[in-house]
């Protein structure tokens, strides 16, 4: 049975987010930070502030050019949601068991500790964040 998920890039990197675990995506223009809120904290659609992550930043990658705003993607359970900054969201795409990669290779340790799974598609590797393990190694590291 295929697997729908929200596919994302961040950098070269092509990801995805079980579609089962998104809650909302917000567009570069819905995101600001938060005022009086404490770092790392943005704020959506009014005042309640909510802690990110920055996939950019804990992949080691730099930061992003001036004038290019993050995509954000809010997925999780609903009281312990995780807020991923990417630097763009694509759509919906359904992946087929038989493009599971059974032994895939981890160039990042950082993927191979997030990633549920690895889909080969033509070019490119996708990987499946298990956004619990996410948001358990961003609690760890604060």
């Amino acid at each position: 049975m295929a697997m729908p998920v929200l596919t994302l890039a961040v950098g070269k990197t092509w990801l995805g987010v079980p579609m089962a675990n998104v809650l909302e995506v917000l567009g570069p223009q819905d995101s600001r930070p938060a005022s009086g809120g404490p770092g790392g904290a943005l704020e959506f659609h009014g005042p309640a502030a909510a802690p990110v992550a920055d996939l950019r930043a804990l992949m080691g990658l730099p930061p992003r050019a001036p004038g290019r705003a993050p995509w954000c993607v809010v997925a999780g359970e609903r009281a312990r949601a995780t807020r991923l900054l990417v630097d763009w969201v694509g759509g919906a795409m359904r992946l087929r068991p038989d493009w599971l990669d059974r032994e895939p290779k981890f160039v990042d340790s950082w993927l191979g500790e997030v990633a549920a799974g690895v889909y080969r598609l033509d070019a490119t590797s996708l990987f499946v964040l298990d956004v619990s393990r996410l948001a358990d190694l961003r609690r760890a590291a604060a």
